[in-house]
């Protein structure tokens, strides 16, 4: 485990946090009771997540679990998987990453090389995963690997449950240009996956990560235990407290800027909001999550350009005149993440595009040729023609 995780978060609050979370019976509050939630409506959840989202609950370390992986597991996973992890996910007992993106495959997804070959009880998995958020403190993982590269790309994949533990399992931070390492790549040398660990059917893996990677964009538009834009450090509220206390005069442009924030989050908030209500009525979402999450992460860099404009060199520098840190440089800084997180831009436009307005996908000839004939390289795929 790395160094700087006691820097990042404080596990033991955050654990002892979640747990009384759960015996008040304030989170899990839509999962089924016999998997350790409270089996109540989508409405139930809103009012808390709309009354929780005044404070910055110290639930960071267990999102992915919370929003992701406990949701494609209770969507997936067997009677037995469900008993195993959703408990423990609820209670802060286990917290888990999600082993997608790596260096070769780019937002080519179904890229990917990471291997898991068959063996007697379950699967060997060889490669390595990248940008991979909280793989530093993970008990376990959610991974995406390949089981068969004489299929196309997208029919060969399969989704597991990984003991992050295993000694072939090694976690490297890539810091920011802060220092601190919210991000890490994951090298896996031969670690193994019992046959029970598979998420769903072997080779539906790609389905298995379009739902999962919903259930993520729902999550991340939620902010689940980050707080509303109110009790962000680069809220409207909190930068014209920071700009009255250290005498930055705002012109008109810089209110201008302020007015186009305030509306624009408004905006996010009742879109939201009315998501949720149809999701209460049985409604299917689907795929206009992404619309929450593309224009989220637009607002998220806006307000960083926006809190920089408004505050000059505290912006930029992280220090107050009178000498003590701050919280709006390093918010400055990873606002391009929550744009990534789920899905890059362009990915949400494409989901958008393709699953709401019915235009036509991006001919793709390659779309049908075995993986093994394929050659993986950034964002492209081009053919080999040969045997790897």
């Amino acid at each position: 485990m790395a160094d700087h995780a006691a820097a990042d978060v404080d596990i033991e609050t955050s654990r002892k946090f979640l747990s009384l979370l759960h015996q008040a019976g304030l989170v899990g509050i839509t999962w089924p009771v016999e998997f350790g939630g409270q089996g109540r409506g989508e409405s139930d959840e809103n009012v808390f997540a709309v009354e929780s989202a005044r404070y910055n609950l110290p639930l960071k370390v267990f999102r992915l679990g919370l929003g992701t992986v406990g949701p494609a597991i209770l969507e997936l996973g067997t009677v037995e998987q469900k008993t195993s992890f959703c408990r423990d996910i609820l209670t802060g007992d286990a917290i888990w990453c999600q082993l997608f993106s790596e260096p070769e495959a780019g937002s080519d997804l179904a890229g990917i090389r990471t291997s898991a070959t068959r063996v007697d009880g379950g699967y060997v998995v060889r490669g390595q995963k990248v940008w991979t958020s909280g793989a530093h403190l993970a008990d376990r993982a959610l991974l995406l690997a390949r089981t068969d590269p004489d299929v196309p790309k997208h029919a060969g994949l399969t989704m597991f449950l990984i003991d992050m533990h295993q000694p072939e399992i090694t976690v490297r931070p890539l810091p920011d240009v802060s220092g601190r390492a919210f991000f890490n790549e994951v090298l896996i040398d031969g670690a193994f996956v019992p046959e029970s660990m598979t998420l769903g059917e072997v080779g539906a893996g790609w389905a298995a990560a379009g739902r999962t990677l919903q259930h993520e964009r729902a999550a991340v538009s939620t902010g689940l235990g980050k707080g509303d834009r109110d009790t962000d450090t680069i809220s409207v509220k909190n930068l014209l407290n920071l700009a009255r206390t250290h005498g930055r005069f705002l012109g008109d442009t810089a209110r201008a800027d302020l007015l186009d924030l305030l509306v624009a989050d408004r905006l996010v908030g009742h879109l939201r909001l009315r998501l949720t209500q149809e999701a209460e009525a049985g409604t299917a979402i689907g795929a206009r999550g992404s619309i929450v999450k593309l224009l989220m992460g637009r607002n998220e860099i806006e307000a960083a350009k926006t809190a920089s404009r408004v505050l000059g060199p505290l912006a930029v520098t992280g220090r107050d005149p009178g000498g003590s840190p701050t919280d709006v440089m390093q918010t400055v800084i990873g606002s391009p993440g929550l744009a990534i997180a789920g899905g890059t831009e362009e990915i949400q436009k494409n989901i958008v595009a393709e699953r709401i307005l019915g235009l036509p996908r991006e001919p793709d000839p390659l779309r049908q040729r075995p993986f093994r004939e394929l050659r993986v390289t950034g964002d492209n795929t081009s053919a080999l023609g040969v045997q790897e």
